[in-house]
């Protein structure tokens, strides 16, 4: 989490890493789970398509 200016405004960058590669990646600045990996492409779609879970 990196606050950039006190509390109004706060960024989330989140990483799944499995064997010191990045396979998911997610900022809330953009509100999207990006996969690094073909293999997450349809489950970041689902997660994408889930607003609640990308709410930011």
């Amino acid at each position: 989490c990196h606050m950039t200016n006190g509390t109004q405004r706060v960024r989330f960058v989140g990483r799944l890493i499995y064997d010191r590669k990045e396979f998911v990646h997610f900022d809330s600045d953009v509100g999207l789970f990006e996969a690094k990996m073909e293999l997450w492409r349809s489950q970041v779609q689902k997660w994408n398509s889930q607003k609640e879970i990308v709410k930011t």
